[in-house]
């Protein structure tokens, strides 16, 4: 009678080794099941910790849960690109001028002073500039929409 009988672990994931030392990786399904073991529990103690909040509102927690869970988990690398630069660099490409985008797009703008203010034109112009640079089918959309050619 043999002694290879692998010695098992209590452990999701946990790797099997052999009385003779070699070890054995768990098949793939395992680990799977071992990560989804894991998130749920990590889900269940989410809801049991913020019961009051999930039982008032569960869209907004679930909502809440999957912002949260997107940030940890990107797929693309580089911090995320701010709403308001998409929505005026839409602006920009459909004929908007400059100074309603800043009084449309920058917080406070009135508010600010002279010196302020130039300095939040020039950084939201690069910002607006920077996103359309970087997503040029945008602007060919947005540019054939409203009747402009390409080279225009």
């Amino acid at each position: 009678m043999s002694n290879d009988k692998p010695e098992r672990s209590d452990r999701p994931g946990a790797t099997i080794r052999t009385v003779n030392g070699a070890a054995e990786a768990k098949p793939q399904k395992d680990r799977a099941k071992a990560l989804y073991d894991d998130a749920t529990e990590d889900a269940r103690r989410l809801k049991r910790k913020h019961r009051a909040y999930f039982q008032r509102d569960p869209k907004s927690f679930r909502a809440t849960v999957k912002k949260a869970h997107g940030r940890i988990y990107r797929l693309k690398p580089g911090p995320r690109t701010d709403p308001r630069i998409e929505t005026a660099a839409r602006d920009r490409v459909r004929g908007t001028q400059w100074p309603e985008l800043y009084t449309a797009h920058i917080d406070n703008y009135a508010k600010m002073s002279e010196f302020t203010r130039a300095l939040a034109e020039d950084g939201f112009r690069k910002k607006v500039n920077s996103y359309l640079q970087h997503h040029p089918a945008r602007k060919r959309k947005w540019q054939t929409e409203i009747g402009r050619t390409n080279s225009a």
